[in-house]
């Protein structure tokens, strides 16, 4: 074919050239034109050839760059490394898409985790930036892939990668230009394929939709209010006092019994942080049979839930840990019953892990983790994505995997952000750099310190 014999050509003139930079950059450019014909003719495994060839030619060509550093202008050096890493990107994300096209996802992910894997062993500073751009492809194939989870953590290691690439380059503007620019479109790239909403509070909707199954009267929705406006309140003492006045209200007015089972609900949890354990139970158990009198299942499994929940709530308060995994497994197989309320189930899958987290149970509450993955992408709640990933990345500190910690704490972190609390967004960001920046250490990394 006359344009492989045209870049043939280009190959045999390009190696007549002295200037090493500029003999690589034709031969690959060559290369990835041969590699392009064979793609269009659809001999994929002739133009895989040929675009792992023009890498070749390009890892070897930034390898000598940094050798040479030294010896090169500063602007030589920035223009030949700028445009080496652009050609990298471009060739190597065609050749994924060659092999997702084999559909061999294998491969197209060792064309990622290779040369990452090969950086980070040089314990080289200078291949930060190059690492910045794997990982980015790293999103380019999740995305690809449609693998969300994978999409998520991508992210929270480039966010890392790109801290540490500021910190050696000496081109601290444009480091930190992109920093807060990936902050920024990654956070919105989660936003949109998760479908997070603007205005979340997720539980206290499902609430109200269940609310919505049962005719509340105007004093219904009075007390309710009234009820919220208590929750807010700090001392236990006084708000022992309150809801048990509410309550004798409720029933005075007749109001509807599962705004009374709401109110009566509150106060458990009261007289347990009040140290009233006894009567904290006898008030579930009295509960619990005005529940099971509702007639819709709907409502009456949800308030059940309810109140299972902050059983749980007791015993963990309590320490007695055995006895609040059964609440919380009660909880949940209410919640469960109900595809309204699964917003719940997963707030109580992650409260069951967090408990697991104090007795040092960490494969139970990894194992237990699988599930609000799936949970959280179908809810859409960053409170509740920023929980889960502050949970796996505890557990992969405990287990002293600090990559792994790090790049989940990275990954909470945006989802803090995206929830609008920043504080918990720099807590963990800060903590995930710290994290990184061990395991680098770990393997070799010296003179990293932030």
């Amino acid at each position: 074919m006359k344009g492989i014999e045209t870049a043939e050509i280009s190959i045999k003139m390009a190696k007549k050239i002295k200037d090493d930079f500029a003999k690589n950059f034709k031969i690959s450019k060559a290369y990835e034109e041969i590699g392009g014909i064979y793609e269009t003719i659809q001999d994929y495994q002739k133009a895989i050839k040929f675009f792992n060839d023009a890498l070749n030619i390009l890892e070897k060509s930034i390898e000598d760059l940094f050798k040479r550093k030294e010896k090169l202008t500063p602007e030589d050096f920035t223009k030949n490394t700028v445009l080496s890493r652009s050609l990298y990107v471009d060739y190597l994300k065609r050749l994924i898409e060659l092999f997702l096209k084999l559909q061999d996802e294998k491969k197209a992910k060792e064309c990622i985790t290779k040369p990452f894997n090969k950086y980070l062993k040089t314990k080289d500073p200078n291949y930060l930036e190059l690492l910045t751009y794997l990982a980015d492809i790293n999103l380019f194939l999740a995305d690809k892939l449609k693998n969300n989870e994978e999409l998520i953590k991508g992210i929270g290691e480039l966010i890392i990668i790109d801290f540490f690439a500021k910190k050696f380059s000496e081109d601290k503007k444009y480091w930190s230009n992109k920093i807060h620019l990936d902050i920024k479109e990654k956070s919105q790239l989660l936003v949109e394929i998760l479908k997070i909403p603007v205005d979340e509070q997720i539980l206290g909707k499902e609430t109200l939709n269940i609310l919505k199954e049962i005719e509340l009267e105007t004093k219904d929705h009075m007390y309710i209010d009234k009820l919220l406006d208590l929750k807010k309140q700090e001392d236990p003492k006084d708000k022992i006092t309150k809801l048990i006045e509410m309550s004798g209200k409720i029933k005075a007015d007749e109001a509807s019994t599962i705004v009374l089972t709401m109110a009566e609900n509150e106060l458990i949890m009261s007289l347990a942080q009040a140290n009233e354990y006894t009567e904290a139970f006898q008030k579930a158990k009295d509960i619990v049979k005005d529940i099971k009198k509702i007639k819709n299942k709907m409502v009456q499994y949800f308030m059940l839930g309810e109140v299972q929940l902050n059983l749980f709530r007791v015993n963990v308060r309590r320490q007695d840990y055995k006895q609040a995994e059964k609440e919380a497994k009660k909880a949940i197989d209410y919640f469960e019953e109900n595809l309204n309320t699964l917003a719940h189930t997963c707030f109580t899958i992650l409260e069951l892990a967090s408990c697991y987290m104090i007795q040092n149970q960490f494969n139970k509450a990894e194992t237990l983790l699988e599930k609000p993955l799936d949970l959280c992408e179908q809810i859409g709640s960053s409170e509740f994505l920023a929980r889960l990933y502050e949970l796996l990345a505890g557990i992969k500190l405990k287990l002293n995997d600090s990559s792994g910690a790090a790049i989940n704490f990275s990954a909470s972190a945006l989802f803090y952000l995206i929830s609008n609390d920043t504080k918990k967004y720099q807590e963990f960001l800060t903590l995930a750099i710290n994290l990184y920046n061990t395991y680098l250490k770990s393997i070799g990394f010296s003179g990293i310190e932030f």
